[in-house]
Formats: structure tokens, sequence, C-alpha cells
């Protein structure tokens, strides 16, 4: 995929407390100072060393360093691991230095001889790494070349149609998707009065991304509604960690869909551009915030009643 334009990462992600950066090779620690970070990237730019983020695709996408290339933290624990001679020079690193230690760690168990693991984004930061990002995709293209659906109950010619746009982040969010959203399929949708399309809206970073991205790998295998909802479920009760690669893993255990290919479709970012791209289109739409629903042609900026939902419903029904 072709990358986009350079940028220094603000620096409210960050603080910046040092001019050097602490290194993990073995049990030891060194410092690397600006000099040292761009001879490091001389090594990446001249093929003699890989620079490799160990973070997910959804995070990797929102901004990496210039040079880098992708290896998810989980990949590495299911035994896949980079194409590369096993003496050749690797470069590892995360968002806190955590990630990246472990990867290092399993990567010398698997007879990696020479990586460093060089933390942090604080860390590279005030060695003077530069990052950048990738691009938006268009989202309707980006959905035929997937062939993938954008995810509907309910009948194509239903009298009305609602559209929800949902961030799996958004506590409101979450509330209409377990305590709202049952009751009207339930109600309007055997008889075929209500179809729901569900949009992703998924503005909380890369959690969210990556969430929605899951949601999708389970709707390949026409088990988008049963996930959201265990999803949905899983956040309201557990916050932001249910959307950790683990967690979105256990609950398509309870699905009975192919596990090799979900696990895989999650752990390659398969529809995290697609996510992504669905964000923009719906910034662009005027979605500002989540929850927003459209029923037919009545726009609803935010959550409403249950009760709220059915009179809206029933009025459409009876013109």
């Amino acid at each position: 995929m072709k990358k986009t334009f350079l940028y220094a990462l603000p620096l409210l992600l960050v603080s910046v407390i040092s001019l050097s950066i602490g290194l993990r090779i073995g049990d030891e620690k060194l410092n690397l100072g600006r000099d040292q970070y761009a001879k490091v990237m001389s090594e990446v730019g001249g093929n003699q060393a890989a620079l490799i983020d160990v973070r997910t695709k959804a995070e990797f996408d929102t901004y990496h360093a210039v040079d880098a290339e992708q290896f998810d933290l989980e990949k590495l624990k299911l035994d896949q691991l980079p194409d590369y001679p096993k003496d050749f020079k690797l470069y590892v690193y995360c968002n806190s230095g955590n990630r990246s230690s472990q990867a290092a760690e399993i990567l010398e168990e698997a007879g990696y001889s020479n990586v460093t693991d060089l933390g942090g984004l604080e860390a590279m930061l005030d060695s003077g790494a530069v990052f950048e990002r990738y691009p938006t995709v268009d989202a309707d293209m980006e959905r035929t070349k997937l062939n993938i659906s954008i995810p509907q109950i309910g009948p194509a010619n239903a009298p009305v149609v609602v559209i929800e746009y949902m961030d799996f982040l958004c506590p409101y969010c979450n509330n209409y998707m377990t305590q709202i959203e049952p009751t009207l399929i339930n109600d309007y949708v055997p008889d075929g009065e209500v179809t729901i399309q569900f949009r992703n809206a998924a503005y909380k970073g890369a959690k969210s991304i990556m969430a929605s991205s899951a949601a999708y790998c389970a709707h390949e295998q026409e088990n988008f509604w049963t996930f959201k909802d265990l999803l949905a479920k899983g956040v309201t009760g557990l916050g932001t960690d249910a959307t950790d690669t683990e967690n979105i893993i256990s609950y398509a255990d309870q699905l009975d869909i192919d596990h090799d290919q979900f696990l895989n479709c999650v752990i390659d970012g398969k529809y995290v551009d697609l996510v992504r791209a669905e964000a923009v289109q719906a910034r662009e739409s005027g979605v500002n915030g989540t929850p927003m629903f459209a029923l037919n042609q009545i726009q609803i900026p935010g959550l409403i009643s249950l009760d709220e939902f059915r009179g809206l419903i029933e009025q459409e029904l009876a013109r």
C-alpha cells in the first residue's frame, strides 16, 4: 500500500523525558541517542536490518515509524515468524515497550540471534524517530474488493430502514445494542416491517477499529449479529479490555464458525482499512458522534428511548 505524508507524532501523545532511548539486548540495557538512531535507520534503509512494529494493524495504520513493517505480537505467539534469516538484524518496538519486550524474547527463543528491543514510542520520539500514516481508502471500493456486504438484518424491501452508526467503545452505543436493539429486532424484523443496517463509526482509536474489524471477520462467516451482541455485552461489563485481541477471540469461541479463519482474519487486520474508511465516510455524512441513527428520512442525533423508537417506527409504518 502506498504511504502518504511524514509527520512528527503530536507531543500530546507522549511526554518527552530525555534525549536517549533505552534498548534491550538480551538482559542488558544501553542508551541510543539521535546519532545512533540515525545509524539504525541507515541500516534499515540499506536492507541491513528490519524495523518491526509488533502492534496491531489498526495501531500501525494510525501512525508508525518510517520504514517500519507491521508484524503483530499475536502472530509470534502462534509461532508465525518473520521471513528473515536467523542472523539478520531485527529492531522491534510497540507503544510502551511491553509487547516489544515479549516479541524480542519470543524471537530470541526461536533462534534469532540479533534482536534489539527499541521499546515504546516515547523513547523512539526522544531519539528523533519520524512517523507516518497510511492514507484512507474509499469505503465502497474496499467493500467491493473484499466482497463483504454492509451488515443488515431484515428484508431489503422493508418499509422502515434503520441505519445505526456505532462505535463499540461508546457506552451509549452499547446501551442501545444491549437494551434497545434486541427488542426492535424481535418485534419488527420477523414480520418484515423493519430492516436494520449497522455502520461503523469507530472514532475512539485503535481498539474501536480492532473491535469493528473483528465484527466484520464474524460477518464473513454469517455471524455478525451474534458476535456483535457478545462484544457489546463484553464491553459493557469489561470496558475497553473487552476489545483486547484475546477477549475478542474468546467471544468467537462461542460461535459456530471456523475459528482459525476468524483468528487469522483478526490478527491480519483484514478489515481494518475498511473500518477506518467507513469512519471517514460517516463523518463526511455528518455523523459527528455516536450513536446516531437514520430512520427512513428521520435523523436521530443520539440515543433515544425504546418507546421513542417504537413511536417513530409506528409513525412510518402508518404512512
